[in-house]
């Protein structure tokens, strides 16, 4: 009986051993290449790049959207934020704005990007870091943004996730503020 009890627990510690061993080995990483697109700017160009993700155990698997960026006089690609979202974008260009010759933005889910110097330098506001009470629940919560010239703005953002449904910026978007009293 002892030796029946001892083979089971044997049995039961290689069975969790061997089950974390492919969790591990299974972790999402990014896979084949399932969408591209490029924003020519006037002194840069932005490309995302949608790859599925793929090791993951789950039944369904994200996409990661991975923005860079190139500079005339370089050769190579400089990425400026990874994001994974639940769901494949059909147009994640849409998404990308550009204002002015040395101007552009995107966003995605959460997080929002911008140049002012032509691509030289980003700035990426992250709603899960830098909006106080909000917990990344809800890969649509950046519903739309409109920048004005004058770098004033609002995102608009889900109101189910956050009260005022709008958050303001004076600064083209380096930091954001909940709009007081807007519905």
């Amino acid at each position: 009986m002892r030796y029946k009890n001892l083979s089971i627990l044997v049995l039961s510690a290689a069975l969790l051993a061997s089950l974390i061993g492919l969790w591990i080995a299974r972790q999402p990483t990014q896979g084949e290449v399932v969408g591209q697109c490029r924003v020519q700017a006037e002194k840069f160009v932005l490309r995302v790049t949608a790859k599925r993700e793929v090791g993951i155990i789950m039944p369904v698997p994200g996409t990661y959207y991975t923005y860079e960026y190139q500079l005339p006089a370089t050769s190579g690609w400089r990425t400026i934020a990874i994001f994974r979202h639940d769901d494949e974008i059909k147009d994640p260009c849409s998404q990308i704005t550009s204002l002015n010759s040395s101007t552009t933005t995107f966003f995605i889910g959460w997080i929002y990007g911008m140049t002012t110097d032509s691509g030289k330098t980003w700035s990426i506001w992250n709603a899960e870091t830098d909006l106080e009470g909000w917990h990344p629940v809800d890969y649509q919560f950046i519903r739309s943004v409109h920048i004005d010239k004058d770098g004033r703005g609002i995102m608009h953002v889900n109101p189910e996730k956050f009260p005022s449904g709008q958050l303001l910026t004076e600064d083209y978007g380096k930091t954001w503020k909940p709009a007081q009293n807007a519905k």
